[in-house]
């Protein structure tokens, strides 16, 4: 019965973090980096961020505390704020004025009710990673005949491409500091890699898939995932655009409430509530509140700028939990072994 009740109080977010990091992919600025660095590039910063996660996972086992975990709660929160205000311009951009702030709350924020409960989050991640395999395979089938092997750029920045794939996703340590096994940090690197390789990989993918369709115009282009999937040789998306739209607002719930579900489990450690119910429809109000306050307060800045602060705050994270476990690990040791 223990093994069990553990199990279920601290379920396996792999699915979640998954579905959140191919989100962030697909909606995240796709003329970085040319196609062919980033392929080149791929096997080096998905090594790099898998070693990140497996890092991390063993320096929080012995540095997590009231400190830190309250700092990665302010994180989620920035960033989750950030999430539905590059939302809200997307939308603005497809529907000029129709679109407002607090509709674009309500939209996001409201299926989280249902997805505050840890078994729904992850039966959701599962349906949303099928729809999304489906959608994809419909995008291909769509542009297949306007890609151009010509469009493809010959340069070669190998540190650019770095750059642009070294993103410490909130997902990627999420999975490491609330992912849930106890076996996470010890036998994890595989799922760790996993999750790294599923990351760079659809980022590089969808490099390539843009740059065959548009070519050198791919860096003058504000949100060129969206004009593909519009002018597609099929023309399905042109009627059906709203599908689409509607698949990226789920992602973006499920995401919000992968974070909501970790910053209750920061916030309560161990002794939070039981899983099946770890947020409390008396905490939504004030969750929905607080979120929409922060957006509004952060509603005119620099989206491109504050994507780089953030993922700049996760690094700088990351580096503190690992060099505190680092000096805590060797005060721990006997002295001769330091």
């Amino acid at each position: 019965m223990t093994p069990g009740k553990n199990q279920k109080q601290q379920p396996d977010l792999f699915a979640p973090c998954l579905a959140g990091l191919l989100y962030q992919a697909l909606v995240r600025g796709q003329a970085g980096y040319a196609a062919r660095s980033g392929l080149l590039a791929l096997p080096l910063s998905a090594l790099a961020l898998a070693a990140a996660m497996w890092l991390l996972g063993r320096c929080w086992r012995w540095t997590e505390g009231k400190l830190l975990r309250a700092l990665l709660c302010a994180l989620l929160a920035y960033s989750s704020a950030l999430e539905l205000l590059r939302m809200w311009r997307l939308l603005c951009g497809v529907y000029p004025g129709a679109v407002t702030l607090l509709g674009v709350c309500l939209v996001i924020l409201g299926p989280v009710i249902y997805l505050r409960r840890p078994p729904a989050l992850t039966q959701t991640a599962h349906v949303l990673l099928a729809l999304l395999a489906l959608a994809c395979l419909l995008l291909l089938v769509c542009t297949a005949p306007r890609l151009d092997a010509a469009n493809l750029q010959s340069n070669l920045a190998l540190p650019q491409a770095l750059r642009g794939q070294l993103v410490l996703a909130p997902e990627l340590l999420l999975y490491v500091c609330c992912g849930g096994r106890k076996d996470t940090v010890r036998h994890g690197a595989g799922a760790a890699l996993r999750l790294a390789l599923g990351f760079t990989g659809a980022d590089a993918a969808l490099h390539l898939l843009l740059e065959l369709f548009f070519g050198a115009a791919l860096q003058r282009r504000q949100n060129p995932l969206h004009a593909v999937l519009r002018c597609g040789a099929l023309s399905v998306f042109t009627r059906l655009e709203w599908l689409q739209l509607l698949l990226w607002c789920m992602l973006l719930s499920l995401r919000l409430a992968l974070y909501l579900y970790a910053a209750v489990e920061l916030a309560g450690g161990q002794s939070g509530k039981a899983a099946d119910n770890t947020v409390g429809l008396d905490r939504y109000p004030l969750y929905f509140a607080g979120l929409f306050l922060l957006c509004f307060a952060l509603r005119g800045v620099d989206l491109a700028a504050a994507g780089a602060v953030q993922s700049a705050a996760y690094w700088l994270f990351a580096a503190l939990v690992a060099v505190a476990g680092g000096v805590k690990w060797c005060f721990k040791r006997p002295k001769s072994a330091c």
